[in-house]
């Protein structure tokens, strides 16, 4: 019995300290490949549906260009195979899944404009670099990935939409970089105004040519956006990417690599509008990733008018607003022409007093009209009650005789 408790209290112990431990420490898989190298998932036929760095697990999901789907149902060395769902749609009311998550980004708020809130960007992996470009992978604490999220935040400045860069490293490039990087996104998220939207700004691990498309007519860098599927607002943040691929496609054609939901967390559960964001590959030119999220800087403002909570109609709430004002009103004047008698009265008897002598001089004809009127009504009553009685009996007499 003694051991058995005893290993009931560990079990709670050890479960307690897991709980304050943040998702990223405990949740190794999903994390990016550093070895240059990379997966390669196919289809059941075979053919290559996509190549990434970022490792995948059975339950794994991708939305693919076309918004074809396919789900993970087993990995072998660098290949994982996966399964056709068909094609993914977005709900006819995509704003409920962002709606009644009671975080401190949900209330209704300009998108664009003076008084609109800005879009917050940071990275998580700050030594990503491009090997064309920068001439390596990695440039540890002032990678090439700060000047695609630079490029990234002008664009949005130029829509009229404030954009707030962090370059807070967050070396090594490890599994505990999210950890580390997770108190820079909670930073961000306390600044006022509140960003209205968050982005994790990285760049995948592909062959040359993965990532490299032509997109009205310029040679760009494609961006992939990914979604942890371990947090409790999963569903909210995908329903944003869902939105935005669909804004990028309508204006951008292709830019849009696609989503992958994979079994982890990465710090999305501080928003419902947070997303990590790979922008191009370790070999694509820097300079087409710049281009690349220029050009999905123009879907941000239409995609947050659609993610971002209604307004309520004002009509009702004023409506109620007047009547509770109207009664506080009358119960003011009530109670102060009530004070008002109890202070000139003297007392509680004497107000009584004074307004019974007012009701009769007030009232007096209108409640003597009534009772006369009552009165008359019941002596009607009355005499009809004492005729039917002397029918009855008249009534009765008669068939006794017969």
């Amino acid at each position: 019995m003694r051991r058995t408790a005893t290993a009931a209290v560990m079990i709670y112990c050890l479960a307690s300290i897991l709980a304050t431990v943040p998702a990223g420490a405990r949740d190794t898989r999903g994390r990016e490949r550093t070895d240059g190298r990379w997966y390669t998932m196919v289809d059941e036929k075979g053919r290559t549906v996509l190549t990434t760095g970022i490792r995948l697990a059975p339950g794994d999901r991708f939305i693919g260009e076309g918004d074809e789907t396919y789900e993970v149902y087993r990995v072998e060395g660098d290949t994982v195979f996966a399964h056709a769902l068909g094609e993914a749609s977005l709900p006819d009311y995509p704003e409920r899944s962002l709606a009644g998550i009671s975080l401190p980004l949900t209330s209704p708020v300009p998108v664009q404009g003076p008084e609109s809130r800005p879009v917050a960007i940071y990275h998580t992996h700050s030594d990503e670099s491009y090997q064309p470009s920068d001439g390596a992978d990695a440039i540890p604490a002032r990678g090439g990935i700060f000047q695609v999220g630079a490029a990234f935040a002008r664009a949005l400045q130029d829509k009229g939409l404030p954009a707030v860069q962090d370059l807070t490293p967050h070396e090594p490039h490890d599994d505990a970089a999210y950890d580390r990087s997770r108190r820079t996104a909670v930073r961000l998220l306390r600044r006022r105004p509140p960003p209205i939207a968050i982005f994790d700004v990285h760049r995948d691990a592909a062959p040359p040519g993965a990532y490299e498309v032509t997109v009205d007519g310029r040679n760009v860098a494609q961006v992939m956006m990914v979604v942890g599927r371990e947090n409790p607002i999963t569903s909210a943040n995908l329903t944003f990417a869902r939105l935005l691929k669909r804004e990028a496609d309508r204006l951008h054609p292709r830019l849009v690599r696609g989503i992958l939901i994979i079994d982890a967390d990465y710090n999305q559960d501080l928003s419902p509008r947070a997303l990590l964001l790979e922008a191009g590959s370790n070999n694509s030119l820097r300079e087409e990733a710049e281009d690349g999220m220029a050009m999905l800087a123009d879907a941000i403002p239409p995609t947050l008018s659609l993610a971002l909570p209604r307004a309520q109609p004002k009509v009702a709430r004023e409506s109620r607003g007047s009547w509770k004002a109207l009664l506080v009103i009358i119960l003011l004047t009530l109670g102060g022409g009530a004070g008002y008698l109890l202070v000139a009265t003297g007392g509680l008897e004497e107000a009584r007093a004074r307004l019974e002598k007012w009701r009769r001089e007030e009232f007096g004809d209108v409640v003597d009209t009534v009772r006369g009127a009552l009165d008359m009504f019941g002596a009607r009553i009355k005499t009809g009650l004492e005729e039917g009685r002397r029918r009855y009996r008249r009534h009765r007499r008669g068939k006794e005789e017969v």
